[in-house]
């Protein structure tokens, strides 16, 4: 996947995760910090931007949103194994399916970063899977086309031919 695929869909992910899940002003004492740290990321600014997030992480370290963003901004930067630890906290953090599977679709990308296929399909399927139990089709076809179009463009054709269908 070209890397700037990549990071539309990830910047896409953030900015869908920030009107999700505002929380009320002055509830998590990270909020402040991270809409901070999406502008800096907005304008291109990787480094200031992951040192607020850095910030809310030591506020809040439990914080899906702090977790997801840390993981993007480290993927944009091309870091991506720090990236994954991150990512892999807002899973298990998670409180709802809409902030899980878009926890599991960012992983998926990180992979995608990588030219990673396989590692990839590993989060999207869930992601899938938890659209296609709750019967959103709609969503389980969009991860079902991110994931075939990441498969393509890492050279397997096999995974992309399933994906598609």
């Amino acid at each position: 996947m070209t890397r700037t695929l990549c990071h539309a869909v990830v910047v896409s992910l953030i900015a869908a995760a920030a009107l999700t899940a505002q929380s009320p002003a002055g509830q998590d004492p990270s909020a402040d910090l991270l809409k901070q740290g999406q502008a800096k990321l907005r304008e291109g600014k990787h480094d200031e931007a992951l040192a607020l997030v850095r910030q809310a992480l030591a506020a809040s370290p439990d914080s899906y949103q702090a977790n997801s963003q840390a993981g993007v901004v480290l993927d944009l930067m091309g870091q991506y194994g720090e990236a994954r630890k991150y990512l892999t906290k807002a899973i298990e953090v998670a409180a709802t399916d809409q902030d899980k599977t878009r926890a599991l679709r960012s992983m998926a990308m990180s992979y995608a970063f990588e030219s990673n296929c396989r590692d990839a399909t590993t989060y999207a399927s869930r992601a899938y899977d938890i659209f296609l139990a709750a019967k959103d089709f709609f969503n389980s076809g969009e991860v079902a086309n991110e994931l075939a179009r990441i498969c393509l463009e890492s050279g397997d054709l096999d995974q992309a031919q399933k994906w598609y269908q």
